[in-house]
């Protein structure tokens, strides 16, 4: 297949069998049981959702509000900045902030500043948010040429760390059965927040010019 194709590309059945395939085969190789998908690209649809309840994966994070409508095709609102169930699973937005009117900036390590992205958690906590995701990958903790770390995208995600062990009401939740049930079984689903909820703004202080998934639940 092509490198652009998006997972969305492929049909229900399709899905179903590579996600099957995929979670097999990592789980062969040793890696803890699979909890949690996110699509590549953000490129997933209502059917990844449904492809994911019916082989028992219970949580995705393949909402982004910055590439809803584009890569990503699933049906959620972009206001929705909260866990919701849909289509038989978790669904955890990826978080972000309004770096300026109507537009919307992915809280991933190599794309905020240090000081954009602890405004991003403190507002969280301050608003009640049920997590703040962040997404990273391996990749972007090294130099564009692989060949030695990228101190500045380490020293910013040791920050966002040291921060989030210390803001009170902030605890690392991760896709765990327990953050299931203990914040979203209990009694009726819980309705996600919705669009008049709002994104923090960007600090004032300028940004630097320079995706597992990770939730923090607020408390």
């Amino acid at each position: 297949f092509p490198y652009t194709t998006l997972f969305r590309s492929f049909s229900l059945a399709d899905q179903v069998a590579l996600l099957g395939l995929a979670r097999r085969l990592l789980e062969d190789a040793g890696a803890p049981a699979i909890r949690a998908f996110r699509a590549g690209n953000f490129g997933a649809n209502d059917d990844t959702l449904r492809a994911l309840g019916e082989i028992g994966i219970a949580w995705d994070s393949s909402v982004n509000p910055a590439y809803l409508g584009g890569a990503c095709r699933i049906a959620a609102d972009h206001g929705q900045i909260g866990a919701q169930r849909l289509h038989g699973v978790i669904e955890l937005p990826v978080s972000g902030i309004a770096d300026r009117p109507g537009g919307f900036r992915p809280a991933q390590i190599c794309a905020m500043s240090a000081a954009e992205m602890l405004a991003g958690l403190r507002h969280a906590v301050r608003n009640g948010h049920d997590a703040f995701v962040v997404v990273t990958h391996s990749f972007e903790m090294l130099s564009r040429d692989r060949a030695r770390p990228n101190q500045a995208v380490i020293g910013r995600f040791a920050r966002l760390c040291q921060e989030a062990a210390r803001l009170p009401g902030v605890e690392g939740a991760g896709f765990r059965f327990e953050t299931l049930k203990r914040f979203y079984l209990p009694g009726a689903p819980r309705p996600g927040q919705s669009a008049n909820c709002t994104w923090p703004r960007r600090p004032a202080s300028r940004a630097m010019q320079v995706g597992r998934s990770s939730p923090w639940r607020a408390m």
